[in-house]
C-alpha cells in the first residue's frame, strides 16, 4: 500500500520517485495519550494534551534527487527561523498538521533509498473527527449546495475547498466565487482557472493552485495556452521549433506566497533555449534554472512572490529547438483579504452555499469535519 503525503508542496508520491510504505506511526511518549484509527482518507486522533507528538513515516526513494528534496527538510538542512514558510505535514490535501521538527535517516539498498521521517508536530489536539464532503460538476451557473451540517456546538471551518477548471462553451472557467447563502459571506476563487487546472483553500488562509498537463492529447495545450509560435503537438508532446514562443498565462487573484515551481519534462533540446517570467508580459527576466533535458526537473519561477497574476515562456532563437512531453506548476497563495472565512455554524443548521461563474464549467469538492465541539 502506498500511501500519499506532502511535505507542503512536496508530493511524496510515486510520481516525485517516492513511496510512503505504511501509514504514519504516532507516538503519544509518558506524557501525551492518542489513538489513531484510519477512517476513509482520514485519521481519527483523541488526545488528553495538547502537547507535541512525534509520527513516523516509513518509505523508500527510487532516485538520489527524490531522497534530496525529502532530506531538504531535516532539522540540519531546514531553518525553521528564517524560511520563508512554516512547514506542514499534509495528507490527501485535507490534513495538515505544522511541523516543529524532522529528523530523517536513510540507506542503500539495491538502487532504492530506504528512509525513516521522525517528525514532531507542534500540536495534534482537536483534531479527531470524522470528515464529509460534497462533490459535484456543472457548466450552469449557480450552482446550490444545501444540507451542509455541523452536528457539534461550535463553528467550524472547512479543511478545504477545492475547486477544478473545466473547459466548457469554449472557455475555461471564469470568475468562480463562493457564496455563503444565509450569512452571506463569499470566496472569490480566482480570475480564470485553466482546464484541469484545481485551487484548494485550507482554513489557514493559504490556497494551493496545480495545473498538470501530461500531453496525452492536444486540449491542454489548445484551451490552456496563452500564446504561441512555431509550436506543434505531436502524439503526446509538443514541438517548439526555431523562432518559437510557448506562453502560458495565471490569473489567480490571490498573491503567490513563494515563487512557483515549474516542472518540465523535455526529451530533447538543441541549443539553449530560454525560460522566462514576467508579472504583466512586458518585463520579462530568466528563471533562476536554465533549462535542460530530463524527467520532471524543477524550476523555480524567480521573483514572483507576491504576484497574483504571472506569466512563463519558453523561447528558442534561430537553430535552436525543445521537445515538451510533461508539465507542472504548483503555487501557494495567501487568501486572507477574503476575510471573514466561510464557515459552518453549529447545532445541525442547515447551510447552503452558491458556486457562479461566468464561462467555462466547475468541479468542486468541499471537505469539513461533521461535529465540532469544544
Amino acid at each position: 500500500m502506498t500511501n500519499t503525503f506532502y511535505f507542503n508542496a512536496l508530493e511524496l508520491s510515486p510520481s516525485n520517485n517516492i513511496y510512503v510504505t505504511a501509514a504514519p506511526s504516532f507516538d503519544p511518549g509518558n506524557s501525551y495519550e492518542s489513538t489513531t484509527s484510519w477512517r476513509g482518507r482520514t485519521i481519527r486522533i483523541s488526545d488528553v494534551q495538547p502537547k507535541p507528538t512525534k509520527v513516523v513515516l516509513k518509505g523508500f526513494c527510487t532516485t538520489e534527487a527524490a531522497l534530496r528534496s525529502i532530506v531538504k527538510y531535516d532539522s540540519q538542512n531546514y531553518d525553521w527561523n528564517t524560511d520563508s514558510e512554516a512547514l506542514y505535514l499534509i495528507k490527501d490535501l485535507s490534513r495538515r498538521w505544522k511541523i516543529y521538527s524532522m529528523q530523517v535517516t536513510f540507506d542503500y539498498d539495491w538502487n532504492t533509498y530506504p528512509f525513516t521521517a521522525i517528525i514532531v508536530l507542534n500540536k495534534v489536539g482537536g483534531e479527531g473527527y470524522v470528515q464529509t464532503s460534497k462533490t459535484g460538476t456543472s457548466s450552469s451557473s449557480p450552482i446550490s449546495i444545501a444540507s451542509i451540517l455541523n452536528a457539534g456546538d461550535q463553528d467550524t471551518f472547512f479543511d478545504s475547498i477545492k475547486i477544478t477548471g473545466a473547459y466548457s462553451g469554449g472557455a475555461n472557467l471564469t470568475s468562480p466565487a463562493i457564496t455563503q447563502s444565509t450569512i452571506g459571506y463569499v470566496l472569490n476563487v480566482a480570475d480564470i482557472i485553466l482546464d484541469t487546472a484545481y485551487f484548494e483553500f485550507y482554513n489557514d488562509y493559504t490556497a494551493k493552485h496545480t495545473y498538470i498537463d501530461a500531453f496525452a492529447t492536444t486540449n491542454g495545450f489548445t484551451r490552456n495556452k496563452n500564446s504561441s509560435t512555431n509550436v506543434t503537438f505531436d502524439t503526446d508532446h509538443l514541438d517548439i521549433a526555431a523562432s518559437g514562443t510557448l506562453q502560458y498565462r495565471f490569473r489567480l487573484l490571490h498573491p503567490l506566497l513563494q515563487d512557483p515551481v515549474l516542472t518540465l519534462t523535455i526529451p530533447s533540446m538543441t541549443g539553449s533555449p530560454a525560460l522566462e517570467v514576467s508579472p504583466d508580459a512586458s518585463n520579462w527576466w530568466e528563471a533562476e534554472r536554465t533549462l535542460t533535458t530530463g524527467n520532471r526537473e524543477d524550476y523555480n519561477l524567480t521573483k514572483l512572490a507576491g504576484y497574483d497574476d504571472f506569466y512563463f515562456r519558453i523561447t528558442t532563437a534561430a537553430g535552436e529547438a525543445l521537445s515538451l512531453s510533461y508539465m507542472k506548476l504548483i503555487s501557494w497563495h495567501n487568501y486572507s483579504g477574503q476575510r471573514p472565512i466561510l464557515y459552518i455554524r453549529p447545532n445541525s443548521t442547515s447551510e447552503t452555499m452558491s458556486i457562479s461563474f461566468s464561462a467555462g464549467a466547475v468541479d468542486y469538492d468541499l471537505r469539513y469535519r461533521d461535529k465540532w465541539s469544544v
